[in-house]
């Protein structure tokens, strides 16, 4: 119920004189600070007239896209890949911190008996459902809202695995340091991009203030909640 009332306040404030919209959805984010990445690009975005509104999950996200009809987005760049196509979305910068551009997932388990030989039907939690292109394993998947929620349905045995990020690992770490120390990573996935700006097609015209804006100082605080440092321009890989 909290969180509800969570997402639902946050699309409730996009009510006002805003007349277009940047959407942020990462299930990789840092969304144990989801309420100031909410109040940190807000304040660095309404700079240019833009709301910014953070969606939690693939049922908050789809709201938004059915109410205000966006035309900017930083998503994760699975997402972006998965719905480029839809929303006829054009990339313009990726996230980056210090010179890498892109990260893995882990796969993991605190079972001493599961290895990638007896894989197989296993219960794999993760915050992707489609998880073809990370895993060549055939796996059922178990949806979570984001990666912490991956592992404690493996600690309380609703998975046997856990599909997350590295930087989820670290966190994890501090906050459950005895069951850190009982994960085991039977497999690393390919690499995959940060986050990733873009916009619909012939909505271009808030592109380059956006552009701009990232290089202003007051977008350190909002790219640190968001654990980076910079972005790139280079987005030849993705198209």
């Amino acid at each position: 119920m909290g969180k509800f009332i969570f997402t639902c306040l946050i699309l409730l404030v996009g009510i006002g004189g805003y007349s277009q919209t940047i959407v942020y959805y990462d299930p990789d984010g840092n969304l144990r600070r989801i309420v100031d990445i909410n109040s940190e690009g807000n304040k660095l975005f309404s700079k240019i007239g833009l709301k910014f509104i953070v969606t939690a999950d693939d049922v908050s996200f789809s709201n938004v896209l059915k109410q205000y009809n966006p035309s900017y987005f930083i998503l994760n760049s699975l997402i972006y890949q998965s719905k480029k196509r839809d929303l006829n979305l054009v990339p313009v910068f990726i996230f980056k911190k210090g010179d890498k551009i892109s990260y893995t997932k882990k796969l993991v388990t605190f079972s001493s008996e599961i290895s990638l030989k007896n894989i197989a039907n296993r219960i794999l939690a993760s915050s992707f459902r489609d998880v073809k292109e990370l895993l060549p394993y055939d796996l059922r998947v178990l949806k979570v809202p984001k990666d912490l929620d991956a592992l404690l349905a493996m600690k309380f045995m609703q998975s046997d695995v856990a599909l997350v990020s590295e930087s989820s690992i670290e966190i994890f770490k501090t906050i459950s340091p005895v069951d850190f120390g009982l994960l085991r990573v039977i497999f690393t996935s390919k690499e995959i991009f940060n986050p990733v700006f873009c916009y619909s097609q012939d909505m271009e015209k808030k592109v380059e203030d956006v552009k701009r804006l990232f290089l202003l100082p007051e977008a350190k605080s909002f790219l640190s909640i968001l654990l980076f440092d910079g972005i790139s321009l280079d987005v030849s890989k993705l198209k």
